[in-house]
């Protein structure tokens, strides 16, 4: 049964007062004491979700795989591709990079300088038979090298990078949607296949806390499984609102909020409280053990 947020300010006041409707003290409080008793339950009773990320990179039109670094000396480097609209690249050193046609007609150069250290360029170009000419004086080295044959949007900074692996940051995407990210699950991705079922996946790698990284060349959909917060309770929060709580964290929840609201006026019994919520905790992890973990799926509609 779901626990609204009227009940639970219900069922701690009846465990401080043995009765429901008996005002508390530090009734102003329960907002903020909420919100922390809700981090801890989200830890002991994680709210799993679900996030679908399509990852359909653009191919790379100049065709051979050009991820390995190449090393500019005294000829040139080219590349060439068919009907090109941008072009991407890294590299490391000092020379320049001219965008032309095949038969040599410059439509503009980019200048290029660092030192130690890769730099990515990128911009739009138009033409047929296009080709990225790596000149100059000096010896550098070039990587990632990337002409595309269509445009994701207008603007330049949404040309792609041409990596080995592909970059998703998680608490981004599900922030879009009023969701505050908390952790990865244990196993935190699989793939789709073309009849929707899920398969295992093992080419990722994850950045940071909250970036996964796909493999580039391997198309096709997936679902991220992730942690997170519990929505906020604040003053103006509806005594009908449910609970973000998973089912079984409720008895819990309320043991350790009184256990927060008790601890400026009756700390012994704050402590029985708290020591109520360990061994809900730990009979709750009992259970688990018998009937496996489930994992719940979103209400929000989104994924």
């Amino acid at each position: 049964m779901s626990m609204t947020w009227g009940d639970l300010k219900a069922k701690v006041r009846g465990l401080v007062y043995l009765d429901e409707t008996e005002t508390l003290d530090n009734e102003f409080m329960f907002p903020s004491f909420a919100n922390d008793a809700l981090v801890r339950i989200s830890t002991d009773f994680p709210l799993e979700e679900e996030v679908a990320i399509s990852h359909f990179p653009l191919e790379n039109a100049i065709g051979a795989a050009t991820h390995a670094a190449a090393t500019h000396t005294s000829d040139d480097l080219i590349y060439t591709a068919e009907n090109p609209v941008s072009y991407y690249f890294e590299c490391d050193g000092t020379g320049s990079c001219v965008i032309e046609t095949q038969a040599g007609t410059v439509s503009s150069t980019v200048s290029m300088s660092s030192s130690g250290k890769y730099v990515a360029y990128k911009g739009f170009m138009s033409g047929v038979s296009m080709q990225l000419r790596f000149t100059g004086s000096y010896a550098y080295n070039v990587r990632n090298v990337a002409m595309y044959k269509y445009k994701k949007s207008a603007l330049v900074t949404d040309i792609p990078a041409y990596i080995d692996y592909d970059a998703y940051d998680i608490e981004t995407l599900v922030a879009a949607h009023s969701i505050k990210f908390k952790e990865f699950s244990k196993e935190p991705i699989v793939r789709l296949t073309d009849s929707g079922v899920k398969e295992e996946y093992v080419d990722y790698r994850i950045k940071g806390e909250t970036v996964v990284e796909i493999n580039h060349k391997d198309v096709g959909e997936y679902l991220i499984s992730y942690r997170r917060y519990p929505a906020e309770i604040t003053s103006s929060t509806l005594t009908s609102y449910v609970m973000d709580i998973t089912a079984d964290a409720g008895a819990a929840l309320v043991q350790y909020l009184g256990s927060l609201m008790l601890k400026d006026e009756n700390l012994q019994y704050a402590i029985m409280c708290e020591n109520k919520y360990e061994r809900l905790i730990a009979d709750a992890a009992n259970r688990k053990k018998f009937r496996g973990v489930q994992r719940s799926k979103s209400t929000r509609g989104w994924c």
